[in-house]
């Protein structure tokens, strides 16, 4: 039983139902005042407006009569926060609602409704609190609220939502219950039908030893509640932080649910019979002990998709000791509840990122993004912006609202683009070879395809600061007729170098002089035109050319110090190769070809090996190892950070020359040696006899591999 319920019972008895006055049904009720009275002085209040609106009559003139059979509009004329008072001595302050009512304020932040000026939860100053709640809607009640706050209602002594204790219908719309204090339901308390749009349920406390739902609290076995597009945030309550729902239907979508408190279980929700979550972001969120379900506890019946649960500092993600019938494209970040994906999802905190209530971007990087099922994914994310924005939809509440899609015709089914989105990333073309690609706004960078045996025309193609959709992005595919890596020597005598476009013994293809005697040579594709260049580094000097021609240097940089071990690769799969040096066991990299800082530096090997790149694992990233000339061992790793080497293996004999490239076109870089004019190379990245031998080149030579015709 609740206290205040019965009062309201022996009002209701003893008021006289009478027609309404013939009023034009358009024409709503203007509070034009922010007192709580029931004086006759030409100003209507919003307790007047409710009174005539539930009794059909005009019993305070200074508002209309309300309607029989239509629902009541009641509007704030402006700006008002409004303090209720009890109208006689034994009546209750709270708003009773006993029909069909429309209460449209002018936004949460200035049309406010309170029981008092002292928010119960928080008790500012040593304030003393009132002891009931703001609105009841009864059982035979409809109370739609729009564009309102509704504060410090304060019912711990009973089983009564504080800020609004629902037994009919109530909608809450554009709405903010915040600051109420209850034994349950601190926000609100429903045992009928309550549907929350576009709203925040915030800072209520349901506060006793058996409280339920901090936020809100769906007790009845009939009782459904629909959020939709809402924020529940830093609520407080024993089970249910956030949310309890001990009975009946509850469905959740575009949602978050953010840093509640349980201090048993259910921090951010807790669940004891049906619940429905879609698209839902539930993060830092917390209960005491691990297993008491920090982000959720289920006891009941979970129905969840394309939902996003992490971060809880205690507790633990998701518990669950129910049913969980509906499971699709989950992240849970301690992989509790079987999600489809787990770890960190990388979002950013609780803020206004557009639209009416709050939310948590997904950061770049984040796994949530694109991770979603289409098919169950709301048309819009909780802030409206449409869904999907990339390949699909994200994993939560919030879409990333802008993604620029870089899609088009790659020519072959199955080619492989290779980009870098903050990391290295890959997509696959589709059976008909068409692609799409999602960037973030802003992006630079360079697309490439790829697929063993195939040309492909452009070899790549380089983007700058994306702002809208690149479409029509296509490429022409052709059967490679040569392709691959080959090699060549440098005389460093006289600077000459000799170039072959096939790996057999024969004359060479090209043949130029490029550089001094004491050059060391450096070859990569410098612009990114899929054909390897000449270039030579001197005295802690680089001089690059963009064509295997004899003329001057297109790019001239300094970088590293005399003595240095010059080295090229693409090391963040741009498709444009750039320099680094090796020096006494430590890599020195840079991501462009031009002076600056090292961009990565690490160790690998011992003073005295010779540094060596290629990609040794097929994935369009070039990775570093070494050559160790005094017995032969390479050691290659697959990443560019100091660790243990990936493959160790013995190729070559004492005073071998390294020489790495992709001899079979099969997209891998594998080892080589250059002994005194002769080439010994091998097409895996294993121990054994060499593949490939033939002579090029003299005694004294320099070996060095690149594609010179540009044939994939």
């Amino acid at each position: 039983m609740k206290p205040f319920r019965s009062i309201l019972s022996l009002m209701l008895l003893g008021a006289v139902l009478l027609p309404a006055a013939p009023v034009s049904a358009d024409t709503a009720m203007i509070v034009n005042t922010g007192t709580d009275e029931t004086t006759t002085n030409g100003l209507c209040s919003l307790r007047e407006a409710i009174h005539n609106a539930n009794n059909n009559f005009a019993t305070y003139p200074d508002c209309r009569a309300g309607f029989v059979y239509t629902i009541d509009t009641i509007t704030f004329a402006g700006d008002y926060i409004i303090t209720l008072h009890r109208p006689t001595e034994f009546a209750p302050a709270t708003l009773n609602i006993t029909s069909s009512i429309i209460i449209n304020g002018n936004g949460s932040a200035g049309s406010i409704i309170q029981i008092t000026r002292c928010n119960p939860v928080t008790l500012p100053g040593g304030c003393t609190p009132a002891r009931e709640g703001v609105f009841f809607v009864s059982s035979i009640g409809n109370l739609t609220l729009n564009g309102l706050t509704v504060r410090f209602g304060n019912f711990s002594d009973a089983y009564a939502g504080s800020g609004i204790d629902n037994n009919g219908t109530l909608t809450i719309m554009k709405s903010r219950i915040a600051g109420n204090r209850g034994r349950t339901g601190g926000g609100i308390s429903n045992e009928g039908t309550l549907i929350v749009t576009n709203s925040t349920i915030t800072g209520n406390e349901a506060a006793s030893v058996d409280s339920h739902g901090g936020g809100i609290y769906n007790y009845s076995w009939s009782g459904t509640v629909t959020i939709t597009n809402s924020t529940i945030s830093d609520n407080r309550g024993n089970f249910g932080g956030g949310i309890y729902n001990s009975g009946g239907m509850m469905t959740v979508t575009n949602s978050t649910i953010s840093g509640n408190v349980a201090y048993s279980r259910g921090g951010g929700i807790y669940n004891n019979d049906k619940l429905i979550i879609t698209n839902s972001t539930v993060s830092g969120n917390s209960a005491p002990y691990y297993l008491d379900g920090g982000g959720l506890f289920n006891s009941g019946t979970l129905h969840y998709s394309n939902t996003l649960i992490a971060n809880s500092p205690t507790g633990g993600e998701c518990s669950n000791f129910g049913t969980i019938s509906t499971n699709l494209n989950n992240l849970v970040e301690d992989n509790f509840c079987f999600p489809a994906l787990s770890g960190d999802p990388n979002l950013g905190p609780l803020a206004s990122n557009g639209g009416p209530t709050q939310t948590q971007a997904l950061l770049t990087g984040s796994p949530a993004i694109d991770a979603g099922s289409d098919a169950n994914c709301p048309a819009t994310d909780q802030r409206g912006v449409a869904r999907p924005r990339g390949a699909h939809c994200d994993i939560g509440a919030y879409e990333v609202e802008f993604r620029p899609l870089i899609s088009g015709n790659v020519g072959v089914a199955g080619a492989v683009l290779s980009y870098t989105d903050g990391t290295p990333k890959t997509v696959t073309a589709d059976n008909n070879g068409n692609y799409s690609i999602s960037v973030p706004v802003g992006w630079s960078g360079t697309v490439k395809p790829s697929k063993n045996g195939q040309k492909f025309t452009p070899i790549s193609q380089t983007y700058s600061n994306v702002q809208t959709d690149q479409t029509n992005q296509n490429y022409t595919a052709q059967p490679a007729t040569g392709g691959g890596d080959t090699t060549g020597v440098f005389r460093p005598s006289n600077g000459l170098l000799y170039l072959k476009n096939k790996n057999e013994s024969g004359f060479a293809d090209i043949a130029i002089n490029y550089g001094t005697g004491g050059d060391y040579p450096v070859v990569g594709d410098w612009n990114g035109d899929g054909t390897d260049t000449i270039g030579i580094y001197r005295n802690g000097t680089f001089y690059l050319r963009n064509s295997n021609t004899i003329g001057f240097a297109d790019l001239v940089f300094s970088f590293g110090m005399p003595g240095d071990q010059p080295i090229a690769g693409d090391w963040n799969n741009d498709g444009i190769d750039t320099i680094g040096v090796f020096r006494n066991g430590t890599f020195y990299l840079r991501n462009s070809n031009d002076a600056g800082v090292p961009e990565i530096s690490f160790g690998l090997g011992n003073p005295g090996d010779v540094g060596i790149a290629g990609d040794w694992d097929g994935d369009g990233l070039d990775t570093t190892g070494v050559f160790r000339p005094s017995n032969g061992v390479i050691f290659l790793t697959n990443s560019n950070s100091t660790g243990f080497a990936d493959i160790a293996l013995n190729y070559g004999l004492p005073g071998d020359q390294p020489v790495m490239g992709d001899w079979n076109n099969d997209g891998k870089d594998t080892i080589g040696v250059y002994r005194e004019g002769t080439f010994y190379l091998r097409n895996s990245n294993t121990n054994g006899f060499a593949e490939i031998i033939f002579g090029l080149g003299n005694p004294g030579d320099m070996p060095i591999a690149g594609n010179w015709d540009g044939l994939p």
